[in-house]
C-alpha cells in the first residue's frame, strides 16, 4: 500500500469521526480550544490504535470482532443520536461532553478501523506510517467537524440538535447496512 492509498484510507476512516465531531459541536453551548484538542486527540488516538489492534489480533479475534463490530457501532451511535434528539426538548445545549461519552463515541466510530488493521496485516503495511497518517487526518477532520457543528448550533439553535441526532442515527444505520451488505 503506497502513501496515497494510506492517505485515502485515512480520510475514509476519519469520515465517521468528522460526523461525530460535527454532532458534538452542535450539542455544546461553548467549545474551548482545550476541549477541541482533547476531543480531537481522543478520536485520533482511537482511530490510530484500532488498526494496530486489528493488525495484531488478526489471528486471535479478527473473525469474531468482524462479525459483531457493526452491531456495537450501530447500538452506540443510535443510542447517542436518539438521546441527543430527546434532550433537545429539555435544554438547548450541554455545558460540556463527559469524558466517558467522548471515549464511547470514539470507540463506536473507530471500530471499523479494526477491520482495516486486519487488511494492513495481510498487506504488510507499515504500522508507524499508518498510525501517523490516521492520527493527523482524524485530528484535523475532528477539529473541522467540531467548528462546523458549533457554528451550526449558533446559527440554527435547537434545530441543530435534532439534526445532529439524526446524523448520528443515519451514521448508525449506514454502518449496519454496509456491514450487512445492504448498502
Amino acid at each position: 500500500m503506497n502513501a496515497f492509498e494510506l492517505i485515502a484510507v485515512g480520510f475514509a476512516l476519519a469520515a465517521d469521526s468528522f460526523v461525530a465531531a460535527l454532532t458534538i459541536g452542535i450539542d455544546v453551548c461553548s467549545l474551548t480550544k482545550k476541549e477541541e484538542v482533547k476531543i480531537a486527540t481522543l478520536f485520533a488516538m482511537f482511530q490510530s490504535i484500532m488498526p494496530v489492534l486489528g493488525y495484531l489480533l488478526t489471528h486471535l479475534l479478527g473473525s469474531i470482532l468482524m462479525s459483531i463490530d457493526h452491531f456495537i457501532s450501530f447500538a452506540v451511535l443510535f443510542y447517542l443520536g436518539f438521546s441527543m434528539i430527546k434532550e433537545e426538548e429539555k435544554e438547548n445545549c450541554l455545558s460540556s461532553f463527559s469524558l466517558f461519552s467522548i471515549v464511547l463515541l470514539s470507540i463506536a466510530v473507530t471500530i471499523d478501523a479494526f477491520t482495516v488493521g486486519i487488511t494492513y496485516s495481510l498487506l504488510q503495511v507499515s504500522l508507524p506510517l499508518s498510525i501517523a497518517v490516521n492520527f493527523i487526518i482524524t485530528f484535523t477532520t475532528t477539529i473541522v467537524g467540531l467548528k462546523i457543528g458549533y457554528l451550526a448550533n449558533q446559527t440554527l439553535k435547537r434545530k441543530a440538535k435534532v439534526l445532529g441526532g439524526l446524523v448520528l442515527i443515519s451514521l448508525a444505520i449506514k454502518i449496519l447496512m454496509t456491514h450487512l451488505g445492504l448498502f
